[in-house]
């Protein structure tokens, strides 16, 4: 894992990248996985990396390479650039250290967890379903999340 995340008061600096990235440039978030801690027992335990949510429009995330894939017309596929991103606290899913599980739990049942545009008939543009970690570990849908807003 190249990105990297680091504290700073109220905020993570993050620095890396995020290559084959689907939906590329037009989300208007994505949810990245970052190294929070360089400790041999964080990563023995999978407690070494943290999961985010970065928004578009966020100063040093940029767009680095657009793929062009064989039979994948109008699908943007590439690589998204984290120079020196500040991400608030708020944008952190679920503890410090909890993204291998994140990353995991929907691996279990074959599922794919990801964000996903709210598909209820009468929700806006701007919502999201996002997933959460609960504190018995399970993952849930917060349908009500908004760019921006803490999730």
């Amino acid at each position: 894992m190249a990105t990297e995340a680091r504290l700073e008061g109220d905020e993570y600096i993050i620095t890396g990248k995020k290559r084959f990235t689907t939906g590329l440039g037009i989300a208007d978030i994505y949810m990245f996985y970052a190294r929070t801690s360089e400790d041999p027992k964080d990563r023995q335990a999978s407690r070494h990396l943290t999961a985010f949510i970065i928004e578009k429009g966020m100063k040093g995330f940029t767009v680095e390479k657009v793929n062009e894939l064989y039979g994948g017309d109008g699908l943007l596929n590439g690589y998204l650039n984290l120079d020196e991103v500040r991400v608030p606290v708020s944008n952190r899913l679920a503890g410090e250290g909890d993204g291998w599980t994140i990353m995991m739990s929907g691996s279990k049942r074959g599922e794919n967890h990801s964000l996903i545009p709210d598909p209820r008939p009468d929700a806006r543009g701007d919502k999201v379903c996002s997933l959460l970690l609960t504190e018995k570990g399970s993952v849930r849908a917060a349908h009500d999340a908004r760019p921006g807003e803490p999730v």
